[in-house]
């Protein structure tokens, strides 16, 4: 009976589990486990195929720009800049700052390079979430090239907590936003380098794919998320495990330094240059998984989410770096069962509160550095659901047995 007892038990605290997890009441605590697991991984040498130039506030101020017209960068300093970049060949140049007004046809070559320049990908973004109507794409860039010249710089923050932790590669955005374009920034800088290189981004049957990998998209119940809206393309986005977010490459310059300071060859020629600003002024701030709380100063500039989104691709097809899967939903309501089941099996076996206690702290143990192990691998399994189904199986049974022999 008593055995009976303890499947039954299992299955019932597994049940219950499920029932709160179902309905999303379990998705913040499982996604802030999810978040210590990625800032405990070994930390990754920094992606030296990236380059940031980034406009700081000093930069924003030595140019005399008017911060109420929304500029951080002048259209001389750029015209300059890219100047100096393209004298030395960098695969692909990515401009994370909107370019609001036309430019003065004092500054032909900035013109030219936004016209001509099929390695120059520059930015707009459009109201997928609260219906604003965006920033349109630059004035100079030509109808027939906006699908290849320019991606959107929208990107997602989880509703619990507003964390940046998936990855938006493609949406249809329609009229009346300004912004129309159907694949991201990052996707389309990685995109072209990875073309340099003889490898290819496509879409196979509506799954993003290479030669080499795929990409898994989210859907409306996927890891630890629950009815997750899922328009577009998203993938998770497996941050690179450095230091600090704005480690994430070796190559770092500010503006100045970058119009002032010549560059060597081997930092620029056939790199990714990346440029944004960040000035905290233009609000350009996000929450990431990296972020220790509310305040500005710990929310990383826009300029690094996208070095990060950028790398993820490119090293995803270049380097095999693993993207972040999770399992099948049959098999993580097995996995949470299983959790329910041992920590049954655990009530039913020891009978000295002691020989318990160090049995299920065990099991925690075990359930924990089963998930981060996944994790090393790629793999994003349930940690909250199965280690409440343990406590609360294990606890129950534990806890109302003598009332149990004793009735018997």
């Amino acid at each position: 009976k008593l055995k009976n007892t303890a499947i039954i038990g299992s299955l019932a605290a597994s049940l219950v589990v499920i029932a709160m997890r179902v309905i999303g009441l379990l998705q913040p605590a499982e996604l802030v486990a999810f978040d210590q697991l990625m800032r405990l991984r070994p930390l990754e040498p920094p992606d030296d195929r990236l380059v940031i130039v980034e406009v700081t506030a000093e930069d924003v101020q030595r140019q005399g720009v008017d911060k109420l017209e929304e500029r951080s960068l002048e259209n001389g300093s750029l015209e300059k800049l890219l100047r100096n970049l393209n004298a030395y060949e960098p695969s692909v140049i990515a401009l994370d700052i909107y370019q609001k007004a036309s430019v003065e046809s004092e500054y032909q070559y900035l013109i030219d390079q936004l016209k001509n320049n099929d390695r120059f990908i520059n930015v707009c973004t459009g109201g997928i979430i609260d219906n604003e109507l965006g920033v349109a794409p630059p004035k100079e860039i030509l109808e027939k090239d906006l699908l290849t010249r320019v991606g959107f710089a929208n990107s997602l923050t989880d509703r619990d907590d507003g964390l940046i932790r998936r990855h938006l590669l493609s949406i249809q955005l329609s009229p009346p936003s300004l912004c129309t374009v159907p694949f991201s920034l990052s996707f389309l800088v990685a995109n072209l380098y990875l073309n340099n290189l003889d490898h290819n981004l496509h879409f196979q049957e509506g799954i993003l794919e290479s030669d080499s990998q795929q990409f898994p998209a989210l859907t409306f119940n996927s890891g630890g998320y629950q009815n997750l809206d899922d328009r577009g393309y998203q993938i998770l986005l497996n941050y690179r495990a450095t230091n600090t977010l704005d480690a994430i490459t070796p190559h770092r310059l500010t503006l100045t330094e970058a119009l002032e300071n010549p560059f060597t060859e081997d930092m620029i020629r056939g790199k990714i240059i990346l440029i944004g600003t960040t000035d905290p002024y233009f609000r350009d701030l996000h929450r990431t998984p990296f972020s220790r709380g509310f305040i500005t100063s710990d929310r990383t500039p826009g300029i690094f989410v996208n070095a990060h989104m950028v790398s993820q691709l490119v090293s995803a097809v270049i380097d095999k770096r693993p993207l972040i899967w999770w399992l099948p939903e049959y098999l993580e309501l097995l996995w949470i069962f299983a959790w329910g089941g041992i920590g049954s099996a655990i009530a039913w076996y020891f009978k000295s509160p002691k020989k318990f206690g160090f049995a299920l702290v065990g099991s925690i143990a075990l359930l924990s550095f089963t998930c981060y192990g996944v994790l090393m691998i790629g793999g994003w399994i349930p940690l909250i659901p199965p280690f409440l189904a343990l406590l609360l199986a294990g606890g129950t049974l534990f806890t109302y047995r003598p009332k149990f022999f004793r009735s018997i």
